[in-house]
């Protein structure tokens, strides 16, 4: 039997008053120039937990209790990679744009007028608060 090697990374949902926080990414070579959901890659001996609030701190200058994450939504992209989507409603901080050569804004939305130029994959996550599905598999 031959094991197969995944990318893992982990995103990070805020949520307030129906409304839900966004970057607009920059110079990543992925996406730039469209609003998704601050995350990141998993890194060796991390769990997912870790990882995500990990990544909120580097990306957003806030704490997050581990204990008020949930799991929200898995993408599992092109046979390689798995996205695990988490969604918090409780943390410490005001969040802004702790790594602008990343993003070139941080913004809040109202979650049901989210920015035309949304990343498809944020859309899906974003919409799936609003219903059942918590799985994708994009080629």
């Amino acid at each position: 039997m031959s094991t197969h090697k995944l990318a893992v990374y982990v995103c990070l949902l805020l949520e307030k008053d129906k409304q839900v926080l966004l970057l607009k990414r920059a110079n990543t070579g992925w996406m730039d120039g469209f609003w998704h959901i601050p995350g990141g890659s998993l890194e060796e001996n991390e769990s997912l937990a870790y990882a995500v609030v990990r990544e909120a701190k580097e990306e957003l200058a806030i704490t997050v209790d581990p204990a008020h994450v949930q799991l929200i939504y898995v993408k599992h992209f092109n046979k390689r990679t798995l996205g695990f989507y988490f969604l918090a409603r409780e943390w410490q901080g005001e969040p802004i744009n702790n790594e602008p050569d990343q993003a070139s804004e941080v913004r809040w939305f109202n979650i049901h007028e989210l920015p035309i130029d949304i990343s498809p994959y944020a859309r899906k996550v974003v919409e799936s608060t609003k219903t059942a599905v918590s799985y994708s598999y994009f080629e």
